[in-house]
């Protein structure tokens, strides 16, 4: 059976404006036994989260999100002012990516800062433990898990003695502490808490879609891609970037060219498609393999914005891979190789 894959960083975020001075100390802090917290990290349940799901759980606004880069890592960050503190998630910051693979090289990146000062306790998916900024110590609990990351910000503590530059940490003590990791726990050690019965609704007009004619190496040109969105109505949808556009890190795309699929086209791609089943696929790929190459399908919501990518660098599941070359082997692959490489030409002239 497949899982929804889902990758999870939530840093439960603690304000630093607030109530009265913490008494406990880093020693004392590093003292607690993580264990009596009685967490089963190994029982949790790995699928796949998407910004929907998070705001609709936590109550959070769509201005509470944001597109961030994290050292390259393009995600969604989800995260409310520090001075709102109505629930246990006003605490966190929701980090959610487009694979597992991108959060867990945030997740690494993480364990990467708290390893050059003090770890407590760290599992395969999570790390408790202290990281130094200027003028404290501020005591962190990371979890990944599928393509999303929590991180939560449990304590701080002056490095100055009594004073405390950075300000005071409400409910900075141990018991809430427990409270926030206890809660998390119960809340997404299971993802089928969240999305069971949540499958989201597709898009009525856009089927499924890929890049197409890009190479993955070669010259600047060689290595541009059409969107592709196959349409409910047989249409074929082919966007290119704009010459005006052409170097920007998200170059905006235009309708260039709209193609008919035949009846028997349609049909096998829709039998081959089943959108759930993508949806909630696990999909491996081969990191080990060089000069290859990255492909997969996309999924629209019911508004036709991108839902998910499914796919990678060199699937290796058996289940995708067929149903990728069930779409490949049902499109008009010359008529469109041809729209491509003239536009592409065009654009090679036209780029001065």
């Amino acid at each position: 059976m497949n899982r929804a894959v889902i990758l999870i960083y939530i840093i439960l975020a603690v304000s630093l404006t607030g109530c009265g001075q913490s008494e406990k100390t880093k020693e004392e802090a590093i003292n607690i036994s993580w264990d009596s917290l009685g967490l089963e990290m190994e029982n949790r349940v790995d699928h796949f989260y998407t910004k929907e799901m998070i705001l609709n759980k936590t109550g959070f606004s769509e201005d509470d999100c944001t597109e961030a880069d994290v050292r390259g890592v393009s995600c969604y960050k989800l995260s409310r002012p520090y001075d709102i503190k109505d629930t246990y998630y006003d605490y966190m910051d929701f980090y959610i990516c487009e694979s597992s693979e991108d959060a867990r090289q945030i997740y690494d990146m993480y364990a990467g800062y708290m390893d050059t000062v003090d770890i407590i306790e760290e599992g395969e998916n999570y790390l408790l433990g202290w990281v130094v900024v200027p003028d404290a110590y501020l005591e962190y609990y990371f979890y990944v898990t599928s393509n999303m990351v929590i991180e939560v910000r449990l304590a701080v503590c002056s490095a100055w003695g009594d004073e405390n530059p950075t300000g005071e940490l409400i409910d900075d003590n141990e018991d809430f502490s427990k409270e926030l990791i206890e809660f998390v726990n119960q809340e997404f050690k299971a993802g089928d808490a969240i999305i069971e019965d949540r499958i989201p609704e597709f898009s009525d007009e856009y089927l499924v879609g890929f890049s197409f004619g890009g190479s993955g190496w070669g010259e600047f040109y060689d290595c541009i891609d059409a969107d592709v969105i196959i349409c409910t109505n047989h249409d074929v949808l082919m966007y290119m970037p704009t010459l005006e556009t052409l170097h920007d890190k998200k170059p905006e795309m235009e309708l260039v060219e709209t193609l008919k699929l035949t009846d028997e086209q349609y049909h096998a791609i829709e039998n081959a498609v089943d959108r759930e089943n993508l949806y909630t696929m696990v999909i491996e790929s081969d990191d080990n393999v060089d000069d290859g190459d990255s492909y997969g399908l996309i999924l629209y919501d019911r508004n036709e914005e991108m839902l998910k990518y499914c796919g990678g660098y060199m699937p290796t599941t058996k289940e995708f891979n067929d149903i990728y070359d069930e779409v490949m082997n049902n499109i008009p692959r010359e008529e469109m190789r041809k729209i491509h490489d003239d536009y592409v030409d065009m654009l090679r002239n036209e780029d001065k």
